[in-house]
């Protein structure tokens, strides 16, 4: 399904507002991979074009689970410098 919308996807500003952390995850994943492959050089641009990136995926889950993985992707990225 995020092969229909993979531009959307990698592009850091797009909006995404799914119900679903299994959506949000690799959404995210995608949007931090793009930030990775364009702003690795610059710690600061790195730094924030990720948090826009993430800014633009809004979501409703009620699984805590899913917000976890979320939650963990960014700390992850994050951690990288």
């Amino acid at each position: 399904m995020l092969d229909l919308i993979e531009d959307e996807s990698m592009r850091i500003d797009s909006r995404v507002l799914r119900s679903s952390g299994n959506f949000l995850v690799p959404i995210l994943q995608r949007k931090l991979a793009t930030v990775q492959s364009r702003y690795a050089r610059s710690e600061f641009e790195r730094r924030h074009y990720a948090l826009l990136g993430l800014m633009c995926v809004y979501g409703i889950e009620l699984l805590a689970d899913n917000a976890r993985n979320v939650a963990t992707i960014w700390r992850e990225f994050s951690a990288i410098s």
